[in-house]
Order: structure tokens, then C-alpha cells, then sequence
């Protein structure tokens, strides 16, 4: 079992080498990783059942990023390989620049027992 402290809570069973990541996605990443932690807006598109196509907006925390991607940490799973529209952090606060980012892998997080949060980890698409 893994352990890391963030903001006063221990998380438990992080997704590194715990077989729930696909072992190429652990090992692919190329650049610098950066803790970045600060919230961010995104949107997520999805069909109902009339094929009408339905914007969800949320928040989310992010972690760290790389030039490849980025850790969120959300109170919602998105569906793996959903395609998320996340807006980035700029050095200026009232910046920020739209992304979209493909979901590589999402692992959930027992906060308490009523209450759970999902590390999301996602891949940027160029």
C-alpha cells in the first residue's frame, strides 16, 4: 500500500505500479513532473438519451502537470478515454487557456464514509 500526504489527509493506494494503470502509461512520461496545485474549471460533453448533446462544467484540483498531461483530483469519475476540455493555469491568475486532454486512467479515493474523490490522470491532445 502507497501512502502520500495532501493538505493534512493521508491518501491511500495512489496509482503507481498498483497493476490499475496500464504499466505503458506509467513509464511514458518523458518531461519534468510539476506540483501545480490550484483549482480549475473544465467541461465535459456527453449524448443524453434524446442524442442531444449536454455540457457538464465543473471544478477540479490539479496536482501536478507535465508537458504530456496533468493529475486531477475530482469528486466525479469521468468515463476513461473521455475527451475533457480543462482550462490551463497561467503564470497570470485571470489567464487561462483552453486544453483539451484525453482520460487515461481514473482511481478512486475513500476521503471518509460518505464521501469519495477520484484521481483522474489526464493526457493532453494536440
Amino acid at each position: 500500500m502507497n501512502k502520500e500526504r495532501r493538505f493534512g489527509v493521508v491518501i491511500d493506494n495512489l496509482p503507481n505500479g498498483d497493476g490499475k494503470r496500464p504499466a505503458m502509461a506509467r513509464n511514458q512520461r518523458q518531461s519534468e513532473r510539476i506540483e501545480l496545485v490550484r483549482r480549475i474549471p473544465y467541461t465535459v460533453s456527453r449524448l443524453n438519451e434524446q442524442d442531444i448533446l449536454i455540457d457538464h462544467h465543473g471544478m477540479a484540483l490539479l496536482m501536478n502537470i507535465t508537458s504530456q498531461g496533468m493529475l486531477l483530483v475530482m469528486e466525479e469519475a469521468p468515463k476513461k478515454e473521455q475527451v475533457m476540455n480543462v482550462r490551463m493555469p497561467t503564470p497570470s491568475d485571470p489567464i487561462a487557456i483552453p486544453t483539451l486532454a484525453e482520460v487515461r486512467w481514473t482511481q478512486k479515493v475513500p476521503l471518509d464514509e460518505l464521501e469519495d474523490v477520484y484521481l483522474v490522470g489526464l493526457k493532453f491532445l494536440f
